[in-house]
Protein backbone atom coordinates (compact mmCIF):
# COMPACT_ATOMS: atom_id res chain seq x y z
CA UNK A 1 0.00 0.00 0.00
CA UNK A 2 2.77 2.01 0.79
CA UNK A 3 5.29 3.79 -1.59
CA UNK A 4 8.44 5.99 -0.91
CA UNK A 5 8.35 9.81 -1.54
CA UNK A 6 11.37 11.95 -1.76
CA UNK A 7 9.13 15.09 -0.72
CA UNK A 8 9.56 18.34 -3.16
CA UNK A 9 8.09 21.22 -2.06
CA UNK A 10 6.75 22.55 -4.92
CA UNK A 11 5.05 19.45 -6.15
CA UNK A 12 2.84 18.98 -2.65
CA UNK A 13 1.73 22.98 -2.43
CA UNK A 14 -1.11 21.29 -0.97
CA UNK A 15 0.54 20.47 2.07
CA UNK A 16 0.77 23.07 5.10
CA UNK A 17 3.88 24.44 6.35
CA UNK A 18 3.28 22.11 10.06
CA UNK A 19 3.16 18.96 8.00
CA UNK A 20 5.56 19.59 5.41
CA UNK A 21 8.34 19.64 8.48
CA UNK A 22 7.09 16.92 10.22
CA UNK A 23 6.95 14.76 6.65
CA UNK A 24 10.30 15.71 5.68
CA UNK A 25 11.61 14.20 9.17
CA UNK A 26 10.47 10.90 7.88
CA UNK A 27 13.24 10.54 5.11
CA UNK A 28 15.51 11.07 7.90
CA UNK A 29 14.06 7.85 9.93
CA UNK A 30 14.46 5.52 6.64
CA UNK A 31 18.26 5.01 6.99
CA UNK A 32 20.46 3.78 4.25
CA UNK A 33 19.00 2.54 0.79
CA UNK A 34 18.25 -1.03 1.24
CA UNK A 35 20.03 -3.38 -1.63
CA UNK A 36 19.77 -6.44 -0.03
CA UNK A 37 17.97 -7.46 3.75
CA UNK A 38 17.92 -10.87 5.48
CA UNK A 39 15.73 -11.01 8.33
CA UNK A 40 13.27 -13.37 10.44
CA UNK A 41 9.81 -11.82 10.97
CA UNK A 42 8.14 -12.92 14.04
CA UNK A 43 4.09 -12.47 14.30
CA UNK A 44 1.96 -13.42 16.90
CA UNK A 45 -1.61 -13.06 16.46
CA UNK A 46 -4.03 -12.41 19.63
CA UNK A 47 -7.58 -14.23 19.43
CA UNK A 48 -9.82 -14.54 21.61
CA UNK A 49 -6.93 -14.96 24.81
CA UNK A 50 -5.15 -17.27 22.24
CA UNK A 51 -1.71 -16.54 21.06
CA UNK A 52 -0.68 -17.66 17.33
CA UNK A 53 3.04 -17.26 16.47
CA UNK A 54 4.65 -17.52 13.27
CA UNK A 55 7.99 -16.90 12.27
CA UNK A 56 8.97 -16.25 8.37
CA UNK A 57 12.72 -15.40 7.05
CA UNK A 58 12.81 -13.73 4.00
CA UNK A 59 15.96 -12.80 2.25
CA UNK A 60 15.68 -9.95 -0.42
CA UNK A 61 18.23 -8.92 -3.17
CA UNK A 62 16.63 -5.91 -4.49
CA UNK A 63 19.73 -5.46 -6.81
CA UNK A 64 19.16 -8.48 -9.27
CA UNK A 65 15.40 -8.85 -8.22
CA UNK A 66 15.86 -11.97 -6.12
CA UNK A 67 14.49 -13.43 -3.31
CA UNK A 68 13.54 -16.42 -0.56
CA UNK A 69 10.79 -16.74 1.63
CA UNK A 70 11.43 -19.75 4.28
CA UNK A 71 8.11 -20.90 5.79
CA UNK A 72 6.91 -23.07 8.33
CA UNK A 73 4.51 -25.36 7.10
CA UNK A 74 3.83 -27.55 10.37
CA UNK A 75 4.62 -30.10 11.78
CA UNK A 76 8.30 -29.18 11.89
CA UNK A 77 8.28 -28.97 7.81
CA UNK A 78 9.87 -26.27 6.24
CA UNK A 79 9.47 -24.84 2.58
CA UNK A 80 11.89 -22.75 1.19
CA UNK A 81 10.07 -20.46 -1.95
CA UNK A 82 12.82 -19.11 -4.82
CA UNK A 83 12.10 -16.54 -6.77
CA UNK A 84 14.83 -15.97 -9.78
CA UNK A 85 14.34 -14.47 -13.09
CA UNK A 86 10.85 -14.05 -12.59
CA UNK A 87 10.02 -17.69 -11.67
CA UNK A 88 9.58 -19.03 -8.45
CA UNK A 89 9.51 -22.74 -7.15
CA UNK A 90 9.11 -24.43 -3.84
CA UNK A 91 11.81 -26.98 -2.11
CA UNK A 92 10.70 -28.74 0.69
CA UNK A 93 13.71 -30.25 3.69
CA UNK A 94 14.73 -33.63 2.64
CA UNK A 95 13.21 -33.45 -0.95
CA UNK A 96 16.02 -32.73 -3.42
CA UNK A 97 13.85 -32.07 -6.40
CA UNK A 98 11.69 -28.77 -6.81
CA UNK A 99 7.72 -28.57 -6.14
CA UNK A 100 5.30 -27.04 -7.72
CA UNK A 101 3.72 -23.66 -5.62
CA UNK A 102 0.80 -24.62 -3.84
CA UNK A 103 -2.14 -22.17 -4.99
CA UNK A 104 -1.82 -18.43 -3.61
CA UNK A 105 1.45 -19.02 -2.36
CA UNK A 106 3.84 -17.23 -5.25
CA UNK A 107 1.65 -14.03 -4.43
CA UNK A 108 4.16 -13.30 -1.72
CA UNK A 109 6.57 -12.55 -4.38
CA UNK A 110 3.95 -9.76 -6.14
CA UNK A 111 5.42 -6.53 -4.16
CA UNK A 112 8.63 -8.33 -2.69
CA UNK A 113 10.45 -5.68 -4.97
CA UNK A 114 8.70 -2.43 -4.22
CA UNK A 115 10.53 -0.18 -1.69
CA UNK A 116 7.97 -0.09 0.45
CA UNK A 117 7.89 3.39 2.45
CA UNK A 118 5.07 5.98 4.11
CA UNK A 119 3.95 8.17 1.69
CA UNK A 120 2.49 8.30 -1.86
CA UNK A 121 4.37 9.85 -4.87
CA UNK A 122 1.08 11.03 -6.10
CA UNK A 123 1.71 15.18 -6.81
CA UNK A 124 -1.75 15.84 -5.14
CA UNK A 125 -1.14 14.42 -1.90
CA UNK A 126 -2.82 17.01 0.58
CA UNK A 127 -1.63 16.94 4.26
CA UNK A 128 -3.35 19.01 7.10
CA UNK A 129 -1.89 19.41 10.52
CA UNK A 130 -4.41 18.31 13.26
CA UNK A 131 -2.59 19.43 15.99
CA UNK A 132 -2.26 17.17 19.38
CA UNK A 133 -4.50 13.56 19.65
CA UNK A 134 -5.11 10.96 21.53
CA UNK A 135 -6.11 7.35 20.47
CA UNK A 136 -7.07 6.02 23.84
CA UNK A 137 -3.62 5.11 26.41
CA UNK A 138 -2.55 3.30 22.76
CA UNK A 139 -1.41 5.97 20.86
CA UNK A 140 -0.79 10.57 20.94
CA UNK A 141 0.86 12.95 19.73
CA UNK A 142 0.58 15.28 16.81
CA UNK A 143 -1.38 14.30 13.64
CA UNK A 144 -1.13 14.96 10.45
CA UNK A 145 -3.96 13.82 7.92
CA UNK A 146 -2.16 12.71 4.97
CA UNK A 147 -4.78 11.69 2.05
CA UNK A 148 -3.25 10.63 -1.36
CA UNK A 149 -3.75 8.12 -4.20
CA UNK A 150 -1.76 4.80 -4.43
CA UNK A 151 -0.64 3.71 -7.90
CA UNK A 152 -1.31 -0.19 -7.33
CA UNK A 153 -4.77 0.93 -6.28
CA UNK A 154 -5.94 3.77 -7.95
CA UNK A 155 -7.90 4.59 -4.87
CA UNK A 156 -7.87 7.77 -2.83
CA UNK A 157 -6.71 6.75 0.66
CA UNK A 158 -6.40 9.00 4.42
CA UNK A 159 -4.32 7.89 6.67
CA UNK A 160 -3.56 9.92 10.21
CA UNK A 161 -0.40 9.67 10.92
CA UNK A 162 1.26 10.47 14.34
CA UNK A 163 4.32 12.22 15.68
CA UNK A 164 6.23 12.29 18.96
CA UNK A 165 6.95 15.63 20.34
CA UNK A 166 10.75 15.63 18.88
CA UNK A 167 8.87 14.68 15.05
CA UNK A 168 9.56 11.35 14.86
CA UNK A 169 7.23 9.18 13.14
CA UNK A 170 5.82 6.57 16.12
CA UNK A 171 2.34 5.31 14.33
CA UNK A 172 -0.76 5.62 12.44
CA UNK A 173 -4.45 5.45 11.92
CA UNK A 174 -6.77 4.25 9.59
CA UNK A 175 -10.23 3.57 9.32
CA UNK A 176 -11.52 0.18 9.29
CA UNK A 177 -14.32 -1.31 7.56
CA UNK A 178 -16.63 -1.23 10.13
CA UNK A 179 -16.80 2.07 11.74
CA UNK A 180 -13.59 0.67 13.64
CA UNK A 181 -10.19 2.44 13.60
CA UNK A 182 -7.14 0.60 12.86
CA UNK A 183 -4.11 1.56 14.62
CA UNK A 184 -0.39 0.54 14.14
CA UNK A 185 2.24 1.33 16.63
CA UNK A 186 6.04 1.17 15.79
CA UNK A 187 7.55 -0.96 18.56
CA UNK A 188 10.15 0.81 19.29
CA UNK A 189 8.71 3.70 18.60
CA UNK A 190 12.14 5.52 17.26
CA UNK A 191 14.25 2.91 16.56
CA UNK A 192 15.04 1.14 13.35
CA UNK A 193 14.97 1.37 9.77
CA UNK A 194 11.83 2.35 8.24
CA UNK A 195 11.79 0.17 5.32
CA UNK A 196 12.58 -3.02 6.75
CA UNK A 197 12.88 -4.40 10.13
CA UNK A 198 10.93 -2.26 12.53
CA UNK A 199 8.43 -3.64 14.26
CA UNK A 200 4.89 -2.85 15.21
CA UNK A 201 1.80 -3.45 17.07
CA UNK A 202 -1.68 -3.78 15.51
CA UNK A 203 -4.65 -2.64 17.16
CA UNK A 204 -8.63 -2.80 16.80
CA UNK A 205 -10.18 0.86 18.06
CA UNK A 206 -13.75 1.28 18.60
CA UNK A 207 -15.98 2.65 20.78
CA UNK A 208 -12.96 3.88 22.93
CA UNK A 209 -11.92 0.67 23.20
CA UNK A 210 -8.71 -1.02 21.89
CA UNK A 211 -7.74 -4.31 21.10
CA UNK A 212 -4.90 -5.84 20.09
CA UNK A 213 -4.77 -7.57 17.80
CA UNK A 214 -0.74 -8.47 16.19
CA UNK A 215 2.75 -8.21 17.18
CA UNK A 216 5.50 -8.18 14.62
CA UNK A 217 8.84 -8.48 15.88
CA UNK A 218 11.71 -8.55 13.54
CA UNK A 219 15.07 -10.32 14.60
CA UNK A 220 18.52 -11.27 12.84
CA UNK A 221 18.15 -8.31 10.86
CA UNK A 222 20.83 -8.04 8.43
CA UNK A 223 21.18 -5.23 5.84
CA UNK A 224 23.55 -4.46 2.81
CA UNK A 225 25.87 -7.63 3.41
CA UNK A 226 26.63 -10.07 1.02
CA UNK A 227 24.13 -12.92 0.19
CA UNK A 228 25.03 -16.84 0.35
CA UNK A 229 24.90 -17.63 -3.57
CA UNK A 230 23.14 -21.57 -1.77
CA UNK A 231 20.35 -19.40 -1.01
CA UNK A 232 18.83 -18.72 -4.70
CA UNK A 233 19.70 -22.34 -5.60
Amino acid sequence: MFLVLTLAGSALAQIDAQSQALLDGIAAQQGPEVETVDQTMVMTIFNDGEEIVTSTRTVIDYVNRRAVIFTDMGGGMMARMVHVDGATTMRMEGMPMAMPLPPGMGAAFDTIFDRAGTLSDDPNATAVYDGQVSYGDILSGQQVTYTATYDESGTETVSRLIFDAGGQYIGSVVDGTDGNLIIMVFDPPTDGNLLTGRGMTLYDFKDGVATKTTHTGYENVVINQPLDEALFE
